[in-house]
């Protein structure tokens, strides 16, 4: 890893580093503005550096046409839970508030409004980034500035990528804790990842790994093949007219399932699912350490909460992994194995899916 210069405490810098006269890395390289410290956290990360990962067999992708999309990626064949779907070096990773943090930010007069400010720094950062493309490849150069953009006031075409197209990654961070907001974590842009749609019904996670520097997504439910693969950009656990706001940075207005259904009851559903669950999981618990007997029926609203959270889109949440879990641990511990079984496969996709070792 060489670092190309130092913008006060800011390093931009290629990941991996590839010394002269060995052949190219065949997982690609990543152009990385990154805080020394940080650097130096990825350096020393266990395992540090290893091959990003690939699933067995052919890609389970394809970038297809989308319906008012534009583009999206489809899945191949069909996908169980927890499965691996592709893994990709970035393009491009950057502190996610690396605007606020420019040295020309302190230099603005004290009287400076905020949209010439923004203006300002915008325009420093987008002359950064120009240095960050002519470091890449051609290929890659091409692949970052062929991503949609969504053109915001003051905002240059290449910091649009990284508004538009980024992943925030909570692996990756600067200091020695993940702050509650996350302002501290770094935005990943990559050439195939980052073309995966919206939909607040999202069927994939992504997960950062240090030790091979690469973004990786896996199979949050069961998808089948020809589905489109989706990742929700905006909070779920919240109304429509919530997420419709967040939403609207993006340029667009979501159609999506859970939008197009929306009633006060999915609405309440969704501010309400992630408490209630988290509820029940305790329940449950302390049903399994009673010496007090329940019956079998005691489940049943339980189980009918997890239909509406299937229902509405929501079984693609940890807190619906949680509640399932604590379903079979419910029925095993009564000893209703049949009944246990009908849970068990998906928690078992739970636990040796999702890269777990």
């Amino acid at each position: 890893m060489k670092a190309r210069y130092d913008v006060q405490g800011i390093i931009f810098t290629t990941v991996p580093h590839r010394p002269s006269g060995f052949p190219a890395d065949p997982d690609g390289y990543t152009e990385w503005i990154v805080l020394s410290p940080t650097k130096h956290k990825v350096l020393e990360a266990p395992g540090y550096p290893q091959r990003v990962p690939k699933p067995a067999g052919p890609p389970a992708y394809a970038i297809r046409s989308a319906p008012n999309m534009g583009t999206g990626l489809f899945a191949t064949k069909d996908i169980k839970c927890g499965e691996l779907i592709l893994a990709e070096r970035p393009l491009l990773v950057s502190p996610r508030n690396i605007v606020q943090r420019l040295p020309c930010l302190a230099n603005l007069p004290a009287d400076c409004d905020v949209s010439t400010a923004t203006a300002v720094v915008s325009l420093e950062f987008e002359r950064q980034l120009e240095m960050s493309m002519a470091r890449m490849s051609p290929e890659n150069r091409a692949a970052y500035k062929s991503l949609l953009v969504h053109p915001k006031e003051g905002c240059g075409p290449l910091l649009g990528v990284i508004q538009t197209n980024s992943y925030g990654v909570d692996e990756l961070f600067d200091g020695p804790e993940l702050l509650p907001s996350s302002e501290n974590v770094y935005a990943v842009v990559t050439k195939i990842g980052s073309r995966i749609n919206h939909s607040c019904r999202p069927n994939i996670l992504h997960k950062f790994s240090l030790a091979s520097f690469s973004l990786q997504f896996y199979a949050e439910v069961d998808i089948k093949k020809g589905d489109q693969f989706f990742y929700s950009y905006c909070a779920e656990n919240q109304s429509v007219a919530d997420r419709q706001n967040q939403l609207s940075g993006y340029g667009f207005v979501c159609t999506c399932p859970a939008c197009a259904n929306a009633t006060p009851e999915s609405d309440k559903l969704r501010e309400e699912y992630a408490q209630q669950a988290k509820q029940y999981c305790q329940t449950i618990a302390r049903w399994n350490s009673s010496t007090l007997k329940r019956s079998e029926s005691a489940i049943d609203p339980i189980l009918k909460f997890r239909e509406a959270l299937i229902k509405e889109g929501l079984n693609a949440s940890g807190n619906y992994r949680d509640l399932t879990t604590r379903i079979v641990q419910f029925y095993s511990k009564r000893g209703l194995t049949e009944k246990a079984n009908a849970y068990r496969e998906e928690v078992e996709s739970y636990r040796n899916g999702f890269g777990a070792s």
